[in-house]
């Protein structure tokens, strides 16, 4: 695993169509939506398909703040309000349907991403967790680490695995 990945990972780089992982099986709707959001074409692609899958559902578009040894005083000066905007300027970029925007809610977290992604769930109660994957070589999965493989470890409930397209940009 450490050389070639999680098996789920590896599978939904290859595959054209998103990839469920179920942690429980789900007795109704899935109430609570996560959008993973790194500003990156994986999270476009992840938002566009959390929306068109769930037309009808509230959906939360997270970006996480990793930080610095300063920590979470000096973030909130001013980071919080920017990653904010950014996240807008995001929303506005993504080619969604008409009444889509009015749905999402921005949320922004601190700290390691796996870490501040998973105490939002579980403080929430989110059911499903959309993550956008970025295509990387086993080599580089080994060296650079892959967030998707980590919250996959994670998450206590149900990842759907969306591919970023061929020659996508990473932010």
């Amino acid at each position: 695993q450490l050389i070639l990945g999680s098996t789920a990972t590896r599978l939904a780089q290859e595959l054209a169509q998103p990839l469920l992982v179920v942690r429980r099986r789900t007795r109704g709707r899935y109430a609570r939506i996560v959008v993973a959001n790194d500003f990156g074409d994986a999270a476009r692609r992840a938002l566009s398909t959390a929306v068109g899958l769930f037309p009808a559902h509230r959906i939360t578009l997270m970006h996480v703040l990793e930080d610095s040894a300063r920590g979470i005083a000096e973030a909130s000066r001013g980071a919080v309000h920017s990653a904010f905007e950014k996240s807008e300027r995001f929303l506005d970029q993504c080619a969604l349907p008409a009444g889509a925007h009015a749905r999402i809610d921005i949320v922004i977290g601190h700290g390691n991403v796996a870490e501040a992604v998973s105490r939002h769930v579980e403080a929430t109660g989110t059911q499903l967790v959309v993550l956008g994957v970025h295509p990387r070589s086993a080599l580089a999965r080994v060296f650079v680490g892959s967030i998707s493989d980590e919250l996959l470890r994670r998450l206590p409930c149900d990842t759907l695995l969306v591919r970023a397209t061929e020659g996508g940009a990473y932010a």
